[in-house]
Order: C-alpha cells, then structure tokens, then sequence
C-alpha cells in the first residue's frame, strides 16, 4: 500500500508541472520546471513511503564496499523486478 501511496505523491509532480505548464510564462516555465519535479520526492520522504529506488540501495552498498559482486547484485535484481 505504501508504494502506491509512493507512486501517487510523484504522480502529483508531474500533475504540478501540467499545471504550470498552462498558467506560466514561457520564459520562467523551465525553471519552475526544475522546483516542481523534487516536490514529489519531498512529498514521499515527508510522508515516509516507500519507493523501489530506495531498496536498490540495500542491494547496492555491499557491491561499493566490494562485499559482493556486480554480478550477484544483478542477479537479486533479476529476481526481484
């Protein structure tokens, strides 16, 4: 439930950025479109969600540490995707 409570906050970005879209001018849409995109993130992180991004790091700091491969990495993927 947590995720596609995730997948909706972001979702709502992309719906600020429609709205912007059509209400702005041109020359400063592009650079609303830069504040409008974070915001869903910082609606997830603030709503404490749970996103698929955030659990490939799980699987990706041991590959950094050199604990395990890039191949067995990609392999807990596989099964998991």
């Amino acid at each position: 439930m947590s995720a596609c409570i995730a997948g909706l906050e972001i979702g709502f970005s992309y719906l600020l950025i429609c709205t912007l879209y059509g209400s702005v001018d041109e020359q400063v849409i592009f650079k609303l479109f830069g504040l409008a995109y974070p915001l869903g993130f910082v609606l997830v992180i603030m709503g404490k969600s749970a996103l698929f991004t955030e659990q490939t790091l799980v699987l990706a700091l041991p590959v950094l540490n050199r604990q395990r491969s890039f191949l067995e990495m990609l392999s807990v993927w596989g099964w998991v995707i």
